[in-house]
């Protein structure tokens, strides 16, 4: 078997990034023991994520006092990584990881893991890959194809270049501050078209290109209007925070169901060069530990009494028919609220109705509440928990084939 100095050195890599390659072994983590657990980039995620929540809402989020279950709420789904990622949460919002008692995950959970519980959606959604697979069998892709293969200095599939897409993309995850080498053997033009196959990928499976994905979005969506809902009565006593845990596609979902990262056009195999500048990029919208924020301000000195402020990513979303991101209550209940409805019913029913019935000024005085929509994109995981072990395995034989390396990774990888 060759090594991996002489298959390489018929491609066309620079001395320094060949260099790279050559001294390159296989991460830490890159074991199946490490498959099911947080890995610790994914645990400073979390934990930054909770200190920079707390600094914006040091009123409402306070690591001194009234820190219990009745005053915050925090759910997850099932799963090691899932539940390691809302104790960092928790430690970072209140320094203090067993701060709160989370509410036990149900057995059946519509809300966090509506694809797991909605069979007229897994019974219904068909093509979910076509236009990704059409695009995989394109003339751009195919060029990359050649590019990638003379670079390397031999033939590589389809498959090939996506295991090296993913240990370049979980290494450099996983090293804060050091880009692995292996992002070297794809150029910034290349990239974007392997970009575009994920966005393809999530635009059918979970986003707009079927309007069968707007099921799963409706639960999560169900829970926030009930909440909001519950704050326009001052006189109700509701959770200062609700903070949520679930997978990137449940996410996805969401913001489909409520026109975040929509497109006039619809992302297909034949018109990547004319969606260049496209809301939807999965790479924006839902990047590891990605996250979503709803806040209710009641207004004492407002026309409009309460507003509502959505954050993606800790970005404030500039929402449509909103002004600079600040919405009324009222218009969101207009626009939403027939999207929030019946939400187990529709997942049973065969036909889907498609008909949808910081520049608040200084002068008021506002009451937040938030509805936390942690929706993760685990550092190991990508946010495919059936995918784990197969695309560990797959690197694994990659390496192991190509590059001599069985020996080593049997010495890594116990399964």
């Amino acid at each position: 078997m060759k090594n991996m100095e002489e298959i390489i050195s018929g491609g066309r890599l620079c001395h320094e990034d060949l260099k790279k390659l050559k001294e390159w072994s296989p991460h830490d983590q890159m074991t199946l023991e490490y498959a099911s657990k947080l890995a610790p980039e994914g645990w400073r995620e979390g934990n930054e994520l909770g200190k920079r929540l707390r600094n914006a809402y040091p009123d409402l989020i306070s690591a001194a006092k009234n820190v219990n279950s009745k005053n915050y709420t925090f759910r997850s789904i099932r799963g090691a990584r899932s539940e390691s990622s809302m104790i960092a949460l928790m430690e970072g919002l209140f320094e203090d990881k067993d701060a709160v008692e989370p509410v036990p995950t149900p057995r059946s959970d519509a809300l966090l893991r509506g694809d797991q519980n909605c069979r007229r959606w897994a019974e219904e959604k068909k093509g979910t890959y076509e236009e990704r697979d059409g695009f995989i069998d394109g003339r751009e892709y195919h060029q990359l194809q050649q590019n990638v293969s003379r670079r390397i200095g031999f033939d590589v599939s389809p498959e090939t270049i996506h295991n090296m897409q993913d240990i370049c993309r979980f290494e450099t995850a996983w090293s804060r501050d050091e880009l692995s080498p292996w992002c070297a053997v794809f150029s910034k033009d290349e990239w974007k078209i392997l970009e575009y196959i994920d966005d393809l990928q999530y635009y059918y499976a979970s986003g707009y290109g079927l309007q069968i994905n707007s099921l799963i979005g409706c639960f999560p969506l169900q829970d926030l209007f009930s909440h909001f809902r519950d704050l326009e009565d001052p006189r109700m006593k509701t959770p200062k925070g609700v903070f949520y845990l679930s997978t990137s596609r449940i996410l996805m979902d969401f913001l489909h169901t409520i026109d975040i990262a929509k497109d006039s056009e619809r992302l297909l195999a034949n018109n990547f060069r004319y969606m260049a500048n496209r809301k939807w990029r999965v790479s924006l919208i839902s990047p590891f530990f990605s996250n979503f924020v709803a806040v209710f301000h009641r207004c004492e000195h407002s026309e409009v009494s309460n507003k509502v402020t959505f954050y993606l990513n800790d970005e404030l979303v500039m929402y449509e028919g909103c002004e600079e991101g600040i919405c009324d209550w009222d218009y969101l209940k207009k626009k939403l609220g027939g999207r929030a409805v019946q939400c187990s019913e529709n997942c049973r029913k065969r036909e889907i109705n498609t008909k949808r019935n910081n520049k608040t000024s200084s002068e008021y005085r506002f009451f937040l509440h938030i509805f936390l929509l942690i929706i993760l994109q685990l550092l190991l995981a990508a946010a495919f928990h059936r995918r784990i072990m197969d695309s560990l395995q797959r690197i694994t034989r990659f390496i192991s084939w190509k590059f001599g390396f069985r020996k080593l990774m049997q010495n890594n990888i116990k399964s």
